[in-house]
């Protein structure tokens, strides 16, 4: 064979190898484009069992009285106040109003004066100020990055009183004993022009100054007998209240009631129980069920009680809630991705390394679209949440994939 028939040959070798390397590389192309693998990363998620109800919270409600006049309420919505507890200052008039807000104001700064005078020996030293100064500063930085909202006021206090005596300091007393003198003299003209009426609270108990009319309509003691009917009619009463009559409402007891309709059949299943509240509060309260009450067509009234949460309820009445059954925390994962072996067993395929893998998984709680499945960080064999869940294609363990 001489060199042009080797020639030749080789060429149609090359040929060909080229040929069929085609053919192979068309052949899973067309596989892979008819086919192709698709994965989805399982992620952590939490469902609920859950049935929604509309319904009143229920508590033993005290009015507080108030005669006519401007209000400047003195303790925040929700707060426990003490039996003589002042809740509240009427003032005759609005200027009446704003001259006790000025003599509040200059009280505020007498006692900064005075807490600036008896540190004054504190502060001779210049030098020795200033260090403190650079030092103080640096404490303030560290307060804001760690978000200390109560020492950073505390600093701040002290920052203002170094600083004054840094301004004054060779005359710092006796400026502070002048200013202190002014002010004192303007606390004497004001006081002769501001007169006030302060409303006291007669009770330990919660204070809000919402009044809705149901005080007087809703009551614990009459929460026993309570039918369909009746909660459906509190739906349809128009409370009107007179806003210069009452200054609040006061609550002595811990307890509080929720009270609403549901379905006979789910009630009677139910013993404690967690309350999400979606309206005037956004919180989720552990409950417990007092009552059920009889079979109304289907329907029934129940009440339910908790002693958490009252200053953040106290301003709701009508509410509609979630009451949350059963919480279930796994690993979600699409209905197509779930597999059913030879033994009956459920299970997903995961791409590991390029081949598929079977993966035992245990249903804890379904929806129409998806599964939640038993997360086990404990076990390596287990699914997890970094895995990759092949989703179509005729699949085996063991099965190269790609």
């Amino acid at each position: 064979m001489n060199k042009r028939q080797d020639s030749i040959l080789i060429k149609i070798m090359s040929a060909l190898i080229a040929l069929f390397v085609l053919i192979y590389m068309s052949y899973h192309m067309f596989k892979f484009i008819s086919n192709p693998i698709t994965t989805i990363t399982p992620t952590l998620q939490t469902a609920e069992d859950s049935t929604s109800i509309n319904g009143y919270l229920v508590r033993n409600e005290v009015l507080v009285p108030r005669s006519a006049g401007i209000v400047d309420y003195l303790v925040s919505e929700g707060t426990r106040v003490a039996a003589g507890q002042v809740l509240a200052d009427l003032y005759s008039s609005a200027e009446a109003l704003e001259t006790n807000r000025k003599i509040a104001a200059l009280q505020q700064r007498k006692t900064e004066l005075q807490g600036i005078l008896s540190h004054s020996d504190a502060y001779t030293d210049a030098a020795a100020l200033d260090q403190q100064l650079y030092a103080l500063l640096a404490e303030i930085h560290a307060g804001v990055d760690e978000r200390k909202t109560q020492t950073l006021t505390e600093l701040s206090t002290q920052l203002q009183q170094m600083l004054f005596m840094r301004e004054h300091h060779f005359d710092a007393e006796p400026a502070i004993q002048s200013m202190i003198a002014a002010i004192d003299s303007q606390l004497a003209t004001l006081r002769t022009a501001s007169k006030s009426q302060s409303v006291t609270s007669p009770q330990v108990a919660y204070f809000s100054s919402m009044v809705d009319g149901f005080e007087t309509v809703l009551k614990p003691d009459m929460l026993k007998e309570l039918t369909v009917s009746q909660v459906r009619d509190w739906q349809h009463k128009q409370m009107t209240v007179d806003p210069d009559a009452y200054l609040g409402k006061l609550v002595p007891d811990f307890e509080w009631y929720f009270v609403g309709i549901m379905p006979y059949e789910q009630a009677i299943k139910l013993n404690r129980v967690s309350l999400r509240f979606d309206q005037d509060f956004w919180t989720k309260v552990n409950m417990t069920v007092v009552s059920v009450g009889g079979d109304e067509d289907g329907q029934c009234v129940v009440v339910m009680k908790s002693r958490d949460n009252m200053s953040s309820t106290i301003r709701a009445r009508r509410q509609t809630a979630d009451i949350v059954f059963k919480t279930y925390t796994g690993l979600r994962i699409p209905k197509k991705a779930l597999q059913i072996n030879g033994e009956g067993q459920p299970g997903v395929y995961c791409l590991v390394a390029g081949v598929a893998r079977w993966k035992k998984v245990n249903i804890i709680y379904q929806t129409p679209t998806y599964y939640l499945v038993d997360y086990d960080k404990t076990n390596a064999s287990a699914l997890r949440d970094n895995d990759e869940i092949l989703i179509n294609g005729k699949l085996y363990d063991g099965k190269k994939v790609r």
